[in-house]
């Protein structure tokens, strides 16, 4: 074909599919021709549809997962394409078809993630773990000159994803309440973890201290249950790990925030995916830790002659405390509603100390002996091992 335009741009109808090549020469207006350029190439690989709705994705029509999806195809509609929007999961593509095609799965990138061509009208691809978001299901015909035929087909699969993958780092962790009642407090949570949702946090603030136990069961597959805190940079670190269906007792908390974490085992197999539950339960202790006063540089400040009540014990190992003594003379110490059995000296130990920090002495009734300066000074209460000792006590300083 030879065409002649006074313009830069010329327009050939009709083209079918295939490759071409083309070569340019200019004509002056004496009608003297250069010679032709070099060759050029180019290819066609154009699909004419008959239905507006489903040659673009765009427009593609939304298909639901496990339900047939009937359609013509032929007859000068070559193309089909469809859009569907799968959970992660495992899933293939399936139909009958009158006429001899090509199926395939586009990911949103327009990547091929799976084809296949139909074998005496069955179309059947291998399954794919796919995670979530939207694809494409392309339907070419393979004879489109052969006329218009019908064919019936569908994203089949299991369906993995049933959790929140929004909760998979500790920063977006899901708040659970620890409910404390008496002594005792409990929490439990329920989910799920596998492929596209590998990990779940949750978060739970404990009001007071005591001895923990966490147990995680699960429906289908193992997993793994880890409970810790966050470091200065929001990481999570584990304090213990347990699998699931093994209990972790006799863990000792501090009050604060706990973070849980359960992650599945192998998610990207596929065969990691269970449904699981899980629970705390907590023998809480007698009160709370406060390590706002466990130096002498941070001791509280109290008033003489009046009582101050304070606990002592996992967490919290000392507590100090700072008076001003108006006149000089004597001080003397009164420690009462410790633990039962509990002695002074053993299992809690009380000291008295100057405005340097210098130690002074008691006597047995807990008396300074000698006559102090007016002044201030300092009291320590510690209990001897806060690992497996904890006590309430009241102090009361006498002037």
């Amino acid at each position: 074909v030879t065409l002649t335009s006074r313009t830069l741009s010329v327009t050939l109808n009709n083209l079918v599919n295939g490759d071409y090549c083309y070569s340019l020469r200019a004509i002056d207006l004496d009608g003297l021709a250069s010679e032709w350029s070099a060759t050029g190439r180019f290819t066609i690989d154009y699909q004419a549809f008959a239905d507006a709705d489903d040659y673009r994705r765009t427009k593609a029509t939304a298909l639901i997962v496990n339900e047939f999806h009937q359609e013509t195809l032929g007859g000068g509609d070559s193309c089909d394409i469809f859009t569907v929007n799968l959970d992660a999961g495992r899933y293939q593509l399936a139909g009958k078809f009158g006429s001899s095609v090509k199926v395939s799965l586009f990911d949103s990138f327009g990547k091929r993630v799976t084809s296949s061509t139909d074998r005496n009208g069955t179309v059947s691809t291998k399954e794919k773990l796919l995670a979530a978001g939207t694809y494409f299901v392309q339907i070419e015909s393979r004879k489109p000159e052969a006329g218009e035929t019908g064919y019936s087909f569908a994203v089949t699969g299991e369906i993995f994803h049933r959790g929140t993958p929004g909760d998979n780092l500790p920063g977006v962790a899901e708040t659970i309440l620890l409910v404390e009642s008496g002594a005792t407090g409990s929490v439990s949570a329920r989910g799920y973890v596998g492929y596209g949702d590998a990990v779940d946090f949750d978060t739970f603030t404990a009001g007071r201290g005591g001895i923990y136990s966490l147990a995680l069961n699960t429906v289908s597959a193992d997993a793994k249950i880890s409970i810790g805190t966050l470091d200065s940079k929001g990481n999570f670190k584990a304090v213990k790990t347990a699998a699931s269906g093994k209990e972790l007792a006799g863990l000792k908390l501090t009050c604060g925030d706990w973070y849980i974490k359960v992650q599945a085992i192998s998610p990207q197999s596929g065969r990691g995916n269970t449904e699981y539950a899980f629970s705390v339960k907590s023998d809480l202790f007698a009160g709370s830790a406060d390590n706002s006063d466990d130096t002498l540089k941070a001791a509280r400040q109290i008033g003489t002659d009046t009582l101050w009540s304070d606990w002592l014990g996992y967490g919290d190992k000392k507590d100090f405390f700072e008076f001003e003594l108006a006149v000089s003379g004597q001080v003397s110490l009164e420690l009462t509603g410790f633990t039962a059995g509990y002695e002074i000296g053993k299992e809690l130990k009380i000291a008295l100390y100057d405005s340097r920090n210098r130690k002074l002495k008691l006597d047995d009734a807990l008396q300074s002996r000698d006559l102090l300066a007016a002044g201030t000074y300092k009291v320590g209460v510690e209990i001897a091992d806060p690992n497996k000792q904890e006590s309430l006590y009241g102090l009361r300083i006498l002037a």
